[in-house]
């Protein structure tokens, strides 16, 4: 199909024209030429509108072929473009040995399993944690051994991309790293300040006990009778 298709309905449409503007476009038309579904670009994604009613109507009437055409076109340029690369990042700054170090890993790849080639030229396997909000997502935390250039791949398939990052020794950046500690010292102090404090609010009952009654109904019987008397 082209970028554009034309389909002949007597389905009902809806009461509205439909017309293309900035960052969208015609997918279909009528035999009239009148835009029947259009489509938006919107962040990573696509949105289409179609104002055509009741297209199963051309299922039941024998024109299953139009109705396949219609949808399968539809929905297969709606659908997400699969990544052809990985797409690695260090999240750590100034990786450094013996040091915890982050790398993220953004794949398609249901169970990703990475591996770090050293300077020395050995190699360690890394395992990812998929991300609970994206689940193309994958993060890492690895200890590096070794001063030097280090490179990391997806294992087991030829469209991995790999990143390389160097390793500095633990006497490098002191200034630097300080800073870092700072900061993220100020952050979780900033963090902790905003927190408001929850005060829970404790009811606690206790009995009365009972000879208190007694002694207000003696009392009052004995000024009533005192009342009487005089």
């Amino acid at each position: 199909m082209s970028s554009q298709v034309s389909v002949s309905s007597a389905l009902p449409v809806a009461p509205v024209r439909l017309q293309a503007g900035f960052a969208t476009e015609v997918w279909i038309r009528d035999e009239a030429s009148h835009p029947l579904v259009i489509v938006g670009t919107r962040g990573l994604g696509k949105v289409a509108v179609s104002i055509v009613e009741e297209t199963f109507r051309w299922a039941l009437e024998g024109k299953s072929s139009l109705y396949a055409e219609y949808w399968s076109y539809t929905l297969r340029h709606l659908s997400r473009a699969q990544a052809q690369t990985d797409m690695w990042r260090m999240v750590t700054s100034l990786p450094t040995v013996d040091l915890p170090c982050k790398l993220t890993l953004r794949t398609h790849s249901p169970k990703p399993i990475g591996l770090i080639a050293y300077p020395s030229g050995k190699s360690d396997s890394v395992f990812f944690k998929q991300s609970l909000v994206e689940s193309s997502l994958w993060e890492t935390v690895f200890w590096p051994r070794e001063q030097g250039w280090h490179r990391i791949w997806r294992i087991g398939e030829s469209d991995s991309a790999s990143v390389a990052f160097y390793v500095h020794t633990s006497g490098e950046w002191l200034s630097c790293r300080r800073a870092e500690m700072q900061n993220a010292t100020h952050d979780f102090a900033q963090t902790q300040g905003r927190q408001s404090v929850q005060t829970d609010v404790v009811e606690v009952r206790r009995a009365v006990p009972q000879w208190w009654f007694f002694m207000l109904f003696v009392i009052a019987a004995g000024y009533l009778w005192a009342e009487r008397q005089l």
